[in-house]
């Protein structure tokens, strides 16, 4: 791999840190700048504070920063050794002492023995089967991925978009503790960004592709439990169709969540945020491995497939 040259300032007048990182993101970020007087987070507004995430280190005692290490990141595979336990993706990454370690980057990456059965008969290309051990060949659609702003959200936003309110979610007090589910995984038209999936296909063609998601969106949903569900209205007639809703619960696979609307947010800011702050309740697979505990985990994943 070519080696990346950097230009550094020390003792810079700018009163921030900074850190810069080739494309390729196997490669820990290089601090650049070192701040003469650094800006403190008490000097921010506490409506911005209480927004901020917070990493567990001083970067004075950082020359080098794996940002993975610290928050949830989707890194490409094509860049580091990966491997698939259960549904979790892990690739082979530096921790920011230069230590190789497998850091999980993909809570649900199926094989052709985790996938659920409606799935395998579905004839699209969704994301979720990227790494599905399968020649089954596959239709080429537009997919609609999830998106995790945490590796333990507590509040999920069901999406008929790819694109969903990203402008707005930043603005919002819980924003650190949100996933994002798409409603269908896979639309056979092109959706344009920021579009709705009902605004594009039809009602009987969003119904029928449910019926083969329904399985993979009420696994992720269990997966994760959330407190609090954020949807639109259109999502909430869709919903209701088949699910048990009441004017501020709805039951999914036998678990009771209470929903907000999108159209209230600001309004319900203060509710969503008190739930957001919950202790995760959900599945939790191990954030990052070592190639010792890699090797183990491996070991004990062919054994049982031989059993």
């Amino acid at each position: 791999m070519k080696e990346v040259v950097y230009t550094h300032y020390p003792d810079s007048l700018l009163p921030f840190y900074l850190y810069q990182q080739p494309y390729w993101d196997k490669i820990p970020m290089k601090r650049t700048i070192v701040p003469l007087h650094p800006f403190k987070e008490t000097q921010l507004p506490p409506n911005v504070r209480k927004k901020l995430m917070h990493i567990p280190i001083k970067f004075n005692d950082y020359p080098d920063l794996q940002v993975a290490e610290f928050f949830y990141s989707k890194t490409s595979s094509s860049f580091s050794e990966c491997e698939n336990i259960d549904k979790a993706c892990y690739c082979q990454l530096p921790k920011s002492n230069g230590e190789m370690a497998y850091f999980c980057t993909d809570i649900f990456c199926f094989s052709s023995k985790t996938i659920p059965p409606t799935c395998k008969k579905c004839r699209f290309d969704c994301s979720y089967l990227w790494n599905k051990d399968s020649k089954q060949k596959r239709v080429s659609c537009d997919r609609l991925s999830p998106e995790h702003y945490s590796f333990t959200p507590t509040v999920a936003i069901i999406s008929d978009r790819d694109v969903v309110w990203h402008h707005k979610m930043l603005e919002w007090d819980f924003f650190r503790y949100l996933f994002v589910l798409p409603l269908i995984m896979v639309s056979s038209k092109r959706i344009s960004y920021d579009e709705s999936l009902f605004s594009v296909l039809s009602d009987e063609k969003i119904e029928k592709q449910f019926n083969n998601c329904r399985s993979m969106f009420e696994l992720q949903l269990n997966y994760h439990f959330p407190y609090a569900l954020i949807f639109n209205e259109q999502i909430k007639k869709f919903l209701a169709k088949h699910y048990e809703l009441t004017d501020s619960e709805i039951t999914i696979d036998q678990k009771t969540y209470r929903y907000f609307m999108h159209e209230n947010i600001e309004a319900d800011m203060q509710e969503i945020l008190t739930l957001a702050q919950q202790p995760y309740r959900g599945q939790k697979v191990p954030y990052i491995l070592s190639k010792k505990e890699m090797k183990a985990l491996k070991q004990k994943e062919k054994k049982q497939s031989n059993e």
